[in-house]
């Protein structure tokens, strides 16, 4: 595997998981909403940081990447 393609496929990764936890996000956000459950939504409000996070990673990669190759 080239440098170019793990570059990608470390990218591919970290998208995954970033998609991993929004689903996750949203299902404790629906179900929070739907139980009026305060504490499960101040979690998935502190959560939005880490998605937040995440998203710049993944655009810094991306931009190392388009730098690179």
């Amino acid at each position: 595997m080239t440098q170019f393609e793990q570059e990608l496929a470390d990218v591919k990764a970290e998208v995954i998981s970033m998609w991993q936890l929004v689903l996750l996000q949203l299902s404790k956000s629906r179900q929070a909403m739907l139980t009026f459950d305060k504490d499960l939504a101040r979690e998935v409000i502190a959560k939005e940081k880490r998605v937040n996070a995440l998203e710049l990673k993944i655009d810094g990669d991306c931009e190392n990447v388009f730098a690179l190759y």
